[in-house]
Parts: C-alpha cells; structure tokens; sequence
C-alpha cells in the first residue's frame, strides 16, 4: 500500500510560512495533482514528502510508516523535476537506466524497461547522446524517464512537462495518464497549469499561500469551486466576477450591479438563500464562466433577465470566439460560436444562464450557492 497522509504539516523559511499545517490523505493508487500559483507552496509539500526538505512540524506518512526522518533512498519514492538533474558523463540511456543499476535488477531487464519508456516518450533516436547535446524539452523527457522506470511506491513529478513544446505537451499528458493506469502507483503530479490538472488528475488539490483551498475530483473544482480564489484560478477564460446586491421574491431573486437588475427564476436557489441571514444587507459576489453567457442583437428574448452593454472586442480563437463587453466602467468575458459577428461599439444585451450562477459572501469569498 502505498497511501500518503499528510497531518498539520508546516514548513518554515526563516519567518516565511510556505505550507501552514495542512492535512491531506492521498489514497493508494491516486493521481494528484497539487494546482496553485508560485508561491502557493505545492513544492515546497512535494519536496518534504520526497524528504528533500526538513519539516517544520507535522507528521508524513508513506503506507504505514512515519516517515519524517527517513533519507529520500528509503522512502521508495521516484522523483523527477523541471530542472532535469541528469548526469553530464552519462548517455541517455544511462540516466535513464542508472536508478535500475543501483538497484541491481539484471541487465536485460534493465534494457527492456528503458527501451519500452524511450518509445512512449520519443526518444529512442538520441538514446547514445549526452544531455550537453540535448534541448530542454528532451533533457526534460529523459529525466522523467528516469523517474518512471523504477519500481517506486510513490511518483513525485514536479512540473515534469513544462518545457516541451504544446503538440508533445498534450501527448505527454495522455502518456502519464495511460502509464499511471498501467503501472497501479500513487502519482503526486505538481502544476500550476490548470489543464494539465484538469485533464489528468483523479484528485485536485489546491493550494495558495501554503493553505489547501480545496480538494476534490476536476469536475468539483471547476464546476463548485468552493471559494473566489479557485473559481478565478481554475478556468479559462477566467470566470466573471460581479459586485451586487440581492432582492428576494417569492419564486425568484434579483441580482442589483452597477445600475443594472437581472432576475432570476430558479426556485431552490431561492429556497436556499431563504436559508441564510441578512441576506439583503449582505455584500455579494455572483460568478458566471463566459461559456455561460449567451448574447442578444435586441431584448425581445425575455427583457427582466437581459444585461445591456457595448462590445468592446472580438478575439477570435479558431474554433471559439472571446467577446468583450462593457456595461458602465465594468467589463463581462463571453466565449461564443466562431460564426458570431459583432463589431466594436456595438450594442447587444447578455443572458445568464442561472444554473451555473454561482453567488460568494464577499466579505468571507466562500460560495454559498
């Protein structure tokens, strides 16, 4: 079994607090994705886990064992990270095979696990070269080969594709994920690319100023974000955020911005905001995705829910198109169909589609519906 939990881990850099005693428990055979800005401290929690940084406090366990004082080499662990770390002397097939041959596993052996991961990372054509010789993006490939030919309970993979280039970046992600499947290991997958955590993680954890702001499946995160900073980290393009007010009535509620009133009809967002105190004199912030926000050439198509304003550009993006739109001094996101067409200056009118309205307690930024 190879579980991690983590219990009120802390990491200190003289006054500088990079994690503040989070917990967290990594199931046996997982893939987790640690997401956050820089800074945010998923490294730095990767690195402790690995036993490359001393904790501050706190406990780590690997299966069964407490692990805080265990050397990286006895933990079982293989790590590979965004500054490669290869060995200058040695070819490729070398770096790769090396943690094989500190192990002791028979050579034949040795060249049948290498040569089966230089196929699914490409790199069977430079396998005699020297990392000296090598781009970013192979020394990058080669040293997660070399991570993943061990036999480890645990694979720690720091922002391991962050230097190829997109067309292998998104083959590397369905790569992973397939070896993941086939290998049965617990995976600890360290990004702040929301794509990559999104596409390949059974379990996000995000984090921001050494704190977990949530943990849950990708759909969780993206679709219920439990907070303002993940709703506006996860998604692109980012989700819009609206300062209001609310007004209650019997079988909907009016969201009040910026001189503007958008009424919503839907019943159990009512009942559930019935539910809360002070909900009039509160503060709120309402989110809405831009996929989530249809555009209208004139109001005919119900008016009470229509936000009136100008476009003030058109992004087009192939396959999607990303219009900006002003009302007042304040400016909304749309992702629309490719074919729209609209022009600077133009007057259109905005729906919101109200079952993905989410509302945050400004002063607390927590969704509470």
């Amino acid at each position: 079994m190879a579980k991690v939990e983590l219990k009120k881990l802390w990491k200190k850099y003289g006054k500088v607090e990079a994690v503040k005693g989070i917990d967290l428990s990594i199931q046996d055979r997982e893939f987790v994705a640690f997401l956050g800005p820089s800074g945010c401290g998923k490294t730095s929690t990767m690195r402790m886990i690995a036993g490359l940084e001393k904790i501050t406090g706190g406990e780590i366990y690997i299966g069964d064992r407490l692990v805080n004082e265990l050397d990286p080499g006895t933990r079982n662990i293989a790590m590979a990270f965004e500054s490669y770390a290869l060995y200058p002397p040695m070819t490729v097939f070398d770096n790769i095979a090396f943690p094989l041959r500190a192990m002791k596993y028979p050579e034949n052996e040795i060249k049948s696990r290498v040569q089966r991961l230089a196929e699914i990372l490409e790199l069977t054509d430079i396998m005699a070269k020297y990392p000296k010789g090598l781009s970013g993006g192979h020394q990058q490939r080669v040293s997660l080969a070399r991570a993943l030919v061990r036999d480890a309970d645990v694979y720690l993979l720091d922002e391991p594709i962050s230097h190829l280039d997109t067309k292998m970046r998104n083959r590397m992600r369905a790569e992973l994920k397939r070896i993941h499947g086939e290998l049965g290991k617990t995976m600890i997958y360290v990004t702040h690319d929301q794509v990559e955590a999104l596409a390949m993680a059974d379990k996000v954890v995000v984090m921001n100023f050494g704190v977990i702001q949530q943990v849950g499946t990708p759909q969780e995160i993206y679709f219920k974000p439990q907070n303002l900073f993940v709703a506006d980290f996860v998604g692109e393009p980012p989700m819009n955020f609206v300062d209001c007010s609310i007004e209650l009535k019997e079988k909907s509620f009016i969201l009040l911005f910026s001189g503007h009133s958008v009424e919503i009809h839907d019943e159990q967002k009512v009942a559930k905001l019935r539910e809360l105190e002070n909900v009039l004199s509160k503060k709120w912030i309402f989110g809405i995705r831009p996929t989530n926000l249809q555009i209208f050439k004139d109001e005919s198509n119900n008016s009470s829910s229509l936000i009136p304003g100008i476009i003030y550009a058109v992004e087009p993006l192939g396959d999607s198109k990303i219009v900006h739109v002003l009302y007042g001094d304040k400016s909304l996101l749309i992702e629309t169909t490719p074919d729209f067409i609209g022009s600077e200056d133009e007057k259109i009118f905005l729906k919101i589609d109200s079952d993905y309205l989410l509302l945050f307690d400004k002063e607390t930024e927590q969704m509470v519906l």
